[in-house]
């Protein structure tokens, strides 16, 4: 319509999809009457239909999820797996005991222990 230069919308006559039934009776039911509606229709062939409405918390809700899966999606494989954040841990493991001796000793002995235990770096994944 817009290709041939028609920019008019107003008062044309659109044709509607022709309808596609799966079974017979519903076929000839609308056939017989077009105008009933799905309640109706419902209630001849005696079958169940339920109206299924989300409402509007709702479906922002799951816009939101599917927006944050999708762009998880597009992020690259590894960048998902392996993130890069690293946390400095430092700590100091060492006992104090009771010293009834050598005071000089034991400073020592904890001196040479915090060399292997400061700056552990800890990759999470």
């Amino acid at each position: 319509m817009f290709k041939n230069g028609d920019f008019d919308v107003e008062g044309k006559y659109r044709s509607r999809r022709s309808k596609i039934y799966e079974d017979a009776e519903l076929e000839e039911l609308s056939e017989e009457d077009s105008s009933q509606t799905q309640k109706e229709l419902a209630l001849i062939l005696e079958v169940i239909r339920i109206a299924i409405r989300i409402k509007a918390k709702r479906r922002e809700h799951r816009l939101y999820n599917n927006g944050m899966l999708l762009a998880r999606h597009k992020k690259r494989f590894l960048y998902r797996i392996v993130t890069g954040d690293e946390k400095r841990i430092h700590y100091d493991n060492s006992k104090k005991k009771e010293n009834h001796g050598d005071y000089l000793a034991t400073r020592r002995h904890l001196q040479q222990n915090r060399i292997f235990m400061e700056k552990k770096l800890m990759l999470c994944i």
